[in-house]
């Protein structure tokens, strides 16, 4: 019983191996010399503890990888291919801890083998794409290019490079498998937007061979559409926008419109911002904007603000003049590149005068993208007569968008998954792997649990969460209270939310794709408008307009929600966006944007347990059965992954609790006064004190590992106090006081009020604590 947790259709695998090298390391700390490890020998490296209620077996041995890699929300996805389970889905983000972060994959591969208790020896076949380029000859190639310097050594550094079969499939291809065996009903359409796709040349190559797989290796229709129908030489084309249909898990082509790359050679990304795609104009516009491709969703939040004041202030551009021209059903689509090179304020959303302008070019573009989303869509479901739509790539992020389709494009059911973005690559390479001449018949009646769970992530155990908590950067700082059980702990966070608190909240495994979905949020009470005002600026740091989602209990979405006779169940993966009730919007005002919309979560019980009781027990003290849901991170971060990342950001921000499994956290008290007989210890590893001499006069910065930044010191009396401390001998017993601190600073003529005031300067970022004479933290 190493670990006990209630995830849905999880097999959670701890390896005994590396329970016991924690252990071994713990003994050692206090000089015990045999080694469990060792005495156990090799035998307990293949012996795993299966936890969790699942009876299920451990993942078997024809185990099949897929990879986004050497491109942008690189990722990495585990299939087993004896029953086509999707079992581990991860983003390289969550593991750097650097947004949407590219390149090799080879640390996280080696993160999500170890999660499953899985040896590279169990992985039969990988399947890769990078949409930017070939990865096969690209890393046939990589040896040398590391050796004259062009890429670091670490890029070789994969615990299967070299060792198992690899193979590619095209980038859109890719998209659809992502969705094809995981989707709820055996035959529909699956169509791809995204900003842009493979390259044709990899589609004609005469050197293709059977380790490339692409759509011209597909069945397709009699009356199959490709644009343009001719295609000019000497042009590069990549993928826009592609449909199939498919009936169980054959896949037949339908429409594919190509793209010129057409960028002059100041911009960027591959001939990305100037091509033919919706999903580049939408990226175009998010450039213009906020200076990132890449920032769409704030694009999406700001257009519903056209009919505002805000917008009022600035009605210089020209809302009848047209983003593009054509059509996609007939493949004419023309941007006006031209139109969008004149437009002002290039990245000035700084400057307040221009958030009118911005307000109604966002506007524009969503109202066009989506507009022709839909006509494209209806015609696409006369033409075909398909009852259901899976939708995929990047466009399919937009949940505006995906709520119009819903409501409006006239399928049956819908099904957008919660990766449709390109971290959902992997996923897609992975499946195609796992089905490649398989035997194995999945449909909807199969019980895939990936068609209903996003929780694909490692699962940290109980030991993890231990050590992340008695972290010494961490423990001074924090009051953990264990809860005896599941009850007493959402007993505590909902007192908390209904105090008004602000609260961080970690179960289970992380969640693949952008959504934060119960298991790494952070919550608040949504009938409060201030705390939208609080997570924005305070704690998030980010933009005032951006909107907060509503997780609400599944069966009671109908009544807050205008979901025009869809499911219960209508948003699982938090995808569309709907109408607030009219008289539901001044009940939960925090979670209602500006034009009465919300993108809502809705929860069920048999997905999210112990999310859903949280629910459910707000409701139960409420009335109100929904919670405000964000992701758990801060500006320029990705989603906490690790206990450790939870923690960390919980001390870096103004959140006011963290519930972590069955853990209350809150931090310390702040100390207001000091007692002389308080010793002083530094809290984390200082890297590096700078000293430059500026205009202002002399700039002090260290570098604590705590929180990964720079913390720029206010005065010289703290740089000079965390210099004393710092290089004393840490060997010498003798503890350092506050009045040892005091009688040092007197020697530099700096009183004792000051040199109190820098310490708890100090302590207030961190970087030093205080402990009593019986060694407890104040």
């Amino acid at each position: 019983g190493v670990c006990k947790h209630s995830i849905p259709d999880r097999t959670v695998l701890v390896d005994l191996y590396t329970f016991v090298q924690r252990i071994d390391h713990e003994w050692d700390m206090f000089g015990f010399v045999p080694s469990f490890a060792f005495v156990l020998g090799a035998n307990v490296r293949r012996r795993k503890v299966v936890c969790g209620f699942s009876a299920e077996e451990p993942p078997g041995k024809n185990i099949v990888l897929g990879l986004n890699e050497y491109s942008h929300d690189a990722s990495v996805a585990v299939a087993d291919a004896s029953t086509g389970r999707l079992l581990f889905a991860a983003s390289k983000e969550r593991i750097t801890r650097r947004k949407h972060d590219a390149g090799e994959t080879g640390e996280l591969v080696a993160h999500a083998l170890e999660s499953l208790g899985l040896e590279a020896e169990d992985v039969k076949l990988v399947v890769t794409n990078n949409h930017h380029f070939r990865v096969l000859p690209f890393e046939k190639r990589l040896p040398f290019a590391v050796g004259i310097g062009a890429y670091p050594p670490s890029v070789l550094q994969d615990p299967i490079r070299g060792k198992v079969e690899k193979m590619e499939i095209s980038h859109h291809l890719a998209h659809a498998w992502s969705v094809l065996p995981l989707c709820p009903f055996d035959e529909g359409l699956i169509v791809v937007m995204d900003g842009m796709g493979e390259h044709i040349r990899e589609f004609t190559s005469r050197k293709r061979t059977g380790e490339y797989v692409c759509d011209y290796q597909l069945p397709k229709l009699d009356d199959f559409m490709e644009f343009p129908a001719e295609k000019e030489p000497f042009v590069g084309y990549r993928e826009a926008e592609s449909v199939y249909l498919f009936d169980k898990m054959n896949l037949s082509r339908v429409y594919k419109r190509w793209t010129a790359e057409n960028s002059p050679p100041e911009l960027y990304n591959h001939g990305f911002e100037n091509m033919e795609s919706l999903g580049a104009l939408y990226s175009r516009v998010s450039s213009h904007i906020f200076g990132d491709w890449n920032t769409c969703g704030k694009v999406m939040g700001l257009a519903p603000y056209a009919d505002g004041e805000i917008a009022d202030l600035d009605s210089s551009f020209d809302e009848n003049r047209e983003l593009f021209t054509g059509q996609l059903i007939t493949g004419d689509i023309q941007i006006d590149f031209e139109a969008l090179d004149q437009l002002s304020a290039v990245n000035d959303w700084s400057n307040e005068e221009n958030r009118g302008f911005y307000i109604h070019l966002a506007h524009k573009v969503q109202q066009e993208v989506e507009d022709e989303v839909l006509s494209f869509l209806k015609e696409l479901r006369v033409r075909t007569g398909a009852k259901n739509l899976c939708f995929a790539g990047g466009v399919a992020l937009n949940s505006t968008i995906n709520g119009a389709i819903i409501r409006e494009a006239g399928f049956e059911k819908v099904y957008i998954p919660p990766y449709p973005g390109d971290d959902g690559i992997s996923v897609g390479c992975a499946m195609y792997g796992a089905f490649r001449g398989s035997e194995v018949a999945l449909s909807s009646s199969s019980g895939n649990s990936a068609t209903s769970s996003p929780y694909l992530g490692k699962l940290y155990n109980e030991l993890d969460i231990q050590y992340a908590l008695e972290d010494p950067e961490i423990a001074p700082y924090i009051v953990v209270e264990e809860a005896e059980n599941e009850d007493v702990i959402l007993e505590k966070a909902v007192r908390a939310l209904e105090d008004g608190r602000i609260l961080g909240w970690y179960q289970g495994p992380s969640e693949h794709g952008p959504r934060a979905l119960g298991n790494r949020s952070l919550l608040a009470d949504p009938r409060d408008p201030a705390n939208v005002t609080r997570l924005n600026r305070d704690i998030k740091r980010r933009e005032s307009f951006r909107p907060f989602a509503p997780s609400v209990l599944a069966d009671r979405a109908n009544e807050i929600f205008e979901l025009d006779g869809l499911t219960d169940n209508a948003s699982p993966f938090m995808s569309l966006t709907a109408n607030v009730r009219e008289h539901m919007r001044e009940v939960v005002p925090a979670v209602t944007h500006v034009d009465g919309t919300a993108r809502l979560q809705t929860v069920r019980k048999a997905d999210n347990e112990k999310y859903y009781r949280l629910i459910q027990l707000f409701e139960e003290r409420t009335s109100v059965p929904l919670v405000l849901n964000t992701s758990f991170n801060v500006a320029g971060e990705p989603i906490v992954e690790s206990p450790t990342d939870a923690l960390r950001t919980f001390l870096q921000s103004p959140i006011d609790g963290l519930v972590i499994d069955n853990s209350f956290v809150r931090k310390r008290a702040v100390i207001n006064g000091l007692e002389e007989v308080w010793s002083v210890h530094i809290s984390a590893s200082i890297i590096e004190i700078e000293q430059r001499l500026m205009y202002g006069g002399l700039e002090s910065e260290v570098y604590v590992s705590l929180l990964d930044r720079k913390v720029q010191l206010l005065s010289e009396f703290e740089l000079e106090l965390v210099r004393y401390l710092w290089e004393e001998d840490p060997e010498d017993e003798d503890e350092i006081t506050v009045a040892e601190c005091r009688q040092l600073m007197s020697m530099e003529e700096v009183p004792s009020d000051d040199c109190d005031r820098a310490l708890l300067s100090l302590h207030r970022q961190r970087i030093i604590h205080f402990r009593d004479v019986n060694g407890d933290v104040p």
